[in-house]
Parts: structure tokens; sequence; C-alpha cells
């Protein structure tokens, strides 16, 4: 941790205030940050100018709550640290272009053509060596199979994300009647240490 709770608590709820900062994004993601959910000025976030804050992994424990409490979208996109890389992939290079869209603006994304088989913390930026292949539920097999959706998209990392059921912190239902009610909710899942056994009973609920 880069220092307790109760001072990472404070430095957050200050780059929201401090009207000069126009994105949050951490360096890398925190076991911890859960810890400053509580400590948190949650009802000025709802009222302050909203800002992007972009992350994966733990961070997506303080975008969940972030985008369900205050309505505000997040971004789930790479750490910062991730952008120490010279050669950066098409895909992560794109984090610029999201958070610079302007409100009611569009931005057309296309998936990675490949993905790192394994992580590598000594390596900087992603390490692309396998070719990525989407596979439907049922029809795995079959490439010519396609299906179109659309709504509001709500996630994270179902490694910290699940703790928060239950909490003040993941209001899901309150955010889907007053946001998705009509535009319907798209849910992305991303696993750090579950084995799919796991994921599929999570999902499942």
């Amino acid at each position: 941790m880069s220092a307790s709770k109760e001072e990472r608590a404070q430095e957050m709820n200050e780059f929201f205030r401090d009207s000069t900062i126009q994105a949050i994004i951490p360096p890398w993601g925190g076991e911890f940050l859960m810890d400053i959910l509580p400590l948190l000025h949650w009802e000025a976030l709802k009222t302050l100018p909203p800002k992007w804050i972009m992350g994966y992994s733990d961070i997506s424990t303080f975008l969940f709550a972030y985008t369900l409490i205050t309505g505000t979208a997040s971004a789930h996109g790479t750490n910062y640290i991730d952008l120490r890389s010279n050669a950066i992939d098409p895909v992560t290079a794109r984090w610029i272009d999201v958070l610079q869209t302007k409100d009611g603006g569009q931005i057309t994304q296309s998936s990675s053509t490949h993905y790192q088989s394994a992580w590598k913390p000594e390596s900087p930026g992603f390490n692309l060596d396998t070719p990525s292949r989407w596979k439907q539920l049922g029809h795995s097999e079959d490439a010519d199979t396609a299906v179109s959706f659309s709504g509001r998209l709500i996630g994270g990392c179902m490694d910290t994300i699940t703790s928060l059921i239950g909490t003040p912190y993941a209001p899901v239902q309150s955010y889907l009647d007053q946001y998705c009610a009509d535009e319907g909710t798209i849910w992305y899942l991303e696993s750090c240490e579950m084995n799919a056994g796991i994921s599929t009973v999570i999902c499942g609920r």
C-alpha cells in the first residue's frame, strides 16, 4: 500500500474536487482498495462534475461502486503502469481516444487480434503472443454464428466486485432501474484467480 487507508481516501476525495484534474488513472490495482470505500465522500461525488477514472482488475472495485452510486460512466481499461512500454498494441492505444470522446459522442472499438498467454511483470507493456478467438456459449465451434446486443456496460473483476454484494457499494438493482430499464444491460466480467467452475456459479446467479 502506498499509504494508510485514511490518506489514500483523502487523496481520492481531493482528486475529484480538483478542477484541474480531468481523469484519474491509478498506476496499478490494489487489493486493499476496498478499505477506502467507507471513507470516500459519496454524496459529494454524486454532485461534483464527473471525471473519467480508468483501470482494471482490483481498480474495478472502485469503478463498479462509482458508476452504480453516482450514475457516472467509468473506463474499464489499461492501468497506468501498462503504458510504460514503447510499443503499445492498437487496442490499448485507444484509451486516450475513449477518454477524449465528448458527452454524446461515439467511438468504435475492435477487439484485439492477439492476447498475452501469461502475465510477465518484468516485461513492460502487453506481450501479445497468442491469437484471440471469440466463443459463443453453445456454438463454440461454429465460427459463422453471430449475435448482436446493446445496452449499458457494467461489471469488473469477479475476484473483487463479488465482495461488494450486499453492501452499500453495490446498489445494482437501483442502478438498473434508473439507467438501464430502456437501454438494457451488458455485463462484462474478468477473472484474476477464480477458476471456471466458480466463475460459472457467479455468472449464473
